[in-house]
């Protein structure tokens, strides 16, 4: 189950017994989800158009599952700078879905979403920078957003999966119930590394491109063995 596997991964939203609920979300807003709430699933409504019976339904509602802790136990600052941080849910479930699917799925994952940037980066000129202010109002967003959850594989890549999800876990347990911001990520991956990692985050977030390595890496038609395995530490993969 799904809920099981973020549970493992990043801690137990709650204390003693708990519920997951599903709540329709009425008028979601123009290209965003729904927001977030402690241990609930938001559904959109064409999601229940299509049909709850359909594959794709519990897809969708495994995937938004991931809000319920990255925006319903630490909240995503969105009046400040919502990006990169907004990605770590869709990261979380991109991640999962891909465990669950085995074999290349990780890496074709990452594969679609450098297409996804590279569409959205060739259709505006504005440059996708991180962090991203929450009053910025352009073109970039889409590229933003997608160069995000790109970052989060990336660190990922870099320190090994399970110190990785560690400092996440950290970060959730430390912010329940309040904002978390690119510092709080900052200082969890310098604390569960030992070294500072602002220099891989500055390559990533201030420059507007993907760097050519990430590319390389995934480019390969068969991702090498990974350093994601569950009791990795250091980077020598995908």
């Amino acid at each position: 189950m799904r809920a099981h596997y973020y549970e493992t991964e990043y801690g137990a939203p709650a204390n003693g017994a708990r519920s997951i609920r599903l709540l329709e979300c009425v008028i979601p807003a123009q290209n965003f989800g729904c927001g977030a709430l402690p241990e609930t699933i938001l559904v959109q409504q064409a999601w229940v158009a299509r049909g709850m019976a359909e594959r794709k339904f519990y897809e969708d509602v495994n995937f938004e599952l991931a809000y319920t802790w990255f925006g319903g136990i630490a909240y995503v600052a969105f009046d400040q700078y919502p990006l990169p941080m907004d990605a770590l849910a869709p990261y979380a479930g991109w991640e999962a879905q891909a465990v669950e699917d085995g074999g290349d799925a990780r890496a074709e994952r990452i594969r679609n979403l450098i297409s996804d940037f590279d569409r959205s980066a060739a259709a505006c000129k504005e440059k996708a920078v991180l962090p991203r202010a929450a009053n910025m109002d352009d073109c970039a967003y889409s590229a933003a957003w997608t160069k995000g959850g790109l970052f989060f594989f990336a660190l990922e890549d870099k320190i090994g999966r399970a110190p990785f999800h560690e400092a996440l876990k950290s970060i959730l347990a430390d912010r329940r119930g309040e904002d978390i911001a690119l510092e709080d990520l900052v200082a969890a991956l310098d604390a569960e590394t030992h070294e500072p990692q602002g220099p891989f985050i500055r390559q990533w977030l201030k420059h507007p491109a993907i760097p050519e390595e990430f590319r390389a890496r995934y480019a390969m038609t068969v991702a090498p063995a990974a350093n994601s395995g569950t009791n990795s530490s250091k980077e020598t993969h995908p």
